[in-house]
């Protein structure tokens, strides 16, 4: 099942989530094969922000036609001329414990759109990843987190050769009473380093991806 496999997608990425909780959740995915009654609260994930729980996901819309996607959970691919990112759109609900909700706006709960991210770098060079990433939705809202040094993704480092990272980025919605069910995801390229430094040269260019939303329920 689609569903089982986004879990585990995100149980990868959630590099905060805690090892006794990411442990609980590999279990549940797991005894969750059938699908058949399975425990009310398998879509939730904790993590150092608080609980995420997920409520649908975003999938490529030529998804269909196995183009730059992944046949097992859906996900986007994306290659900059060697540096490989994989890209996981989820719709989820944020419940923020006391330590963080001040930077969700003093709110208990929020809506928003998470990308669980994986990144390679195949080249033979050194590559500085910003993360620069713009989300706008069907509801007119035009969604960007910071990036570079204010980054809080783990994907989002200067890669020294051939390495590997994975991370997460939320993205919350100003109105989290409407869903949006198109999004269309605007990613930027790497950046090359030559002695040391960034010398602006970007690997490739940036690239636009659209994604229709489908329920959780509807992925079983």
């Amino acid at each position: 099942m689609k569903i089982l496999s986004v879990l585990l997608v995100l149980l990868i990425g959630l590099a905060a989530c805690s090892q006794e909780e990411g442990d609980k959740l590999v279990e549940v995915v797991k005894r969750s094969g059938e699908m058949q009654e399975a425990p009310a609260d398998k879509y939730i994930l904790t993590s150092d922000i608080g609980e995420i729980e997920i409520l649908g996901l975003y999938e490529k819309i030529v998804l269909h036609e196995k183009k730059n996607s992944s046949e097992e959970d859906g996900s986007c691919l994306i290659d900059f001329e060697g540096f490989h990112l994989k890209t996981t759109p989820t719709l989820v609900k944020v419940r923020p414990n006391e330590m963080n909700m001040e930077m969700f706006g003093g709110q208990e709960e929020i809506q928003a759109i998470m990308l669980t991210q994986s990144a390679e770098n195949t080249t033979d060079g050194d590559v500085d990843y910003l993360g620069t990433t713009t989300i706008i939705t069907d509801t007119k809202e035009q969604i960007s987190e910071p990036s570079g040094l204010m980054s809080t993704n783990a994907v989002v480092q200067t890669y020294y050769g051939k390495v590997q990272a994975e991370g997460f980025s939320l993205f919350p919605l100003k109105d989290s009473k409407v869903t949006p069910q198109k999004i269309a995801i605007m990613f930027e390229p790497p950046y090359k380093i030559v002695n040391g430094a960034v010398d602006g040269t970007r690997l490739g260019e940036g690239q636009r991806v659209d994604f229709i939303y489908t329920d959780r329920e509807e992925l079983e």
